[in-house]
């Protein structure tokens, strides 16, 4: 490809920036309504459901009193919030092969969401069961161990070419997923597991929400450092 090309390719990328970037901030926010605070309103209403001892995927289990609402309201819409999201980062994060790994990796949680959406879990999501329990079950390792991967990638691929902060952000975000998802396989912690859960899933929400909201500010300004002086 030649000059011209190659900025046709960024005109195209820079027209295209605002609509992408409209369309990804509505997607943090079917994260935070779907993914946050419609299971939490769901488990309060949910006699006998323990957000602390639960995982999220109960609420949506087969008999499950609110079933529907949570797979349709909650899992279906994050899963494909997820993928937009991720398809943006793609275009708007740096172009090495780390970061674009780790982006890509990242689809992992849709994949987890949306395993969850079709494949519902047996009453109380056993480690052991049908073959539904056991996809459901292997969506969910996707999801944390693909997660996990591609947050530890972006770190390493953004350490050296944006602000301190940010990599620091995503390194922690990295280190505290890896830490709930640790924690949900111990069986000591049996009776927190739930409450483990939702530190991994929100921290993933807070870790989009800065990759949307909070890292093009921190892009323009280190393209803008980057720029000799005339």
């Amino acid at each position: 490809m030649g000059p011209s090309g190659g900025k046709r390719d960024r005109a195209d990328q820079m027209n295209s920036a605002p609509l992408l970037n409209t369309i990804s901030r509505l997607c943090v926010l079917v994260l935070i309504g779907s993914g946050i605070v419609l299971p939490a309103v769901v488990g309060a209403m949910q006699g006998g459901y323990s957000a602390e001892a639960q995982y999220l995927s109960e609420l949506g289990a087969i008999g499950a009193p609110h079933e529907a609402l949570i797979n349709f309201g909650s899992f279906l819409p994050v899963g494909l919030a997820i993928i937009v999201l991720v398809v943006g980062l793609y275009r708007s994060m740096p172009r090495t092969l780390l970061v674009r790994l780790g982006v890509l990796f990242l689809l992992s949680v849709a994949i987890g969401y949306l395993v969850a959406f079709f494949f519902h879990c047996d009453p109380g999501c056993p480690a052991d069961g049908g073959n539904r329990q056991a996809m459901h079950n292997l969506g969910g390792l996707i999801e944390y161990a693909g997660a996990i991967t591609g947050l530890f990638f972006i770190f390493f691929g953004i350490r050296k070419s944006t602000s301190q902060a940010f990599s620091i952000f995503t390194l922690l975000a990295a280190l505290s997923v890896l830490t709930a998802f640790i924690m949900m396989a111990t069986p000591d912690m049996e009776a927190w597991k739930g409450g483990w859960q939702r530190l991994a899933e929100y921290v993933l929400v807070v870790w989009f929400t800065g990759a949307v909201f909070w890292y093009p500010k921190i892009a323009v300004k280190s393209r803008g450092s980057e720029r000799p002086s005339p």
